[in-house]
């Protein structure tokens, strides 16, 4: 093991003095570069349902399915197919009052949720009100997305290096140098697919009324990249 560990080290040491020949690190420039887009949703997720409480777990259960087949056949009405919707959640649940210092039993409460995909934005507040005119009483999301959020943050990286060149170019003429080559380059993370994300709480205002389509607004996503490298100077 310890053989292992010695030639590991010399190893290790030979790369770092094979770099230190090739590679002045006294010239180095090291920069970060960045581009920045907004992005226009394609598509949004829905995720509605339906909660009822009642000591009869059957009489609640038959409740329960029937609103939640409403919501669907309405859902499937407003033009979504059967392929986009989902069920996300479905419990049953006893719920228990302990003010008194014992557990009482005060009733039992049952939810069932589907997952929408709404691939033509435009249908969002229909999809929506269909889901309230079913029956529905919880909207637990709104997610905005982009399909096209890979090939925009694979644009977005290009930009990126192109802008951390362009600054090392600007330090190395400033410093009386040209640029060299590229020695090391990283992209940073720029996180998940973006979404635009309605919660439970502010969904449920969304839903407040049930005589007209709910107003809702995509706007746009925010996406960003960065990189940062390293550039000989020459």
């Amino acid at each position: 093991m310890n053989r292992l560990i010695i030639i590991a080290v010399l190893l290790a040491s030979g790369c770092t003095m094979a770099f230190s020949q090739y590679v002045d690190t006294r010239r180095l420039i090291t920069v970060s570069g960045e581009a920045r887009t907004d992005l226009p949703p394609d598509i949004a997720y829905v995720t509605i349902g339906v909660e009822i409480d009642g000591l009869d777990i059957h009489k609640i259960r038959t409740e329960n399915d029937a609103k939640v087949r409403a919501i669907i056949g309405n859902v499937k009405s407003a033009g979504i197919p059967g392929k986009d919707i989902q069920t996300s959640a479905l419990s049953t649940q006893p719920v228990y009052n302990y003010s008194t210092g014992r557990q009482e039993l005060v009733t039992y409460r049952m939810r069932n949720s589907v997952t929408i995909t709404i691939r033509d934005l435009q249908k969002v507040e229909q999809v929506l009100s269909a889901g309230l005119s079913g029956g529905s009483n919880i909207l637990n999301s709104l997610v905005f997305a982009s399909t096209r959020a890979d090939a925009v943050r694979d644009s977005l990286r290009v930009e990126a290096t192109k802008n951390a060149r362009n600054r090392a170019m600007a330090i190395a003429t400033a410093a009386g140098a040209s640029l060299g080559h590229v020695v090391t380059i990283h992209a940073a993370s720029s996180g998940d697919v973006p979404v635009r994300e309605y919660m439970r709480s502010t969904a449920q205002a969304l839903m407040a009324k049930a005589d007209t389509e709910t107003p809702v607004e995509a706007g746009e996503l925010a996406m960003r990249v960065s990189v940062e490298a390293v550039f000989e100077m020459q």
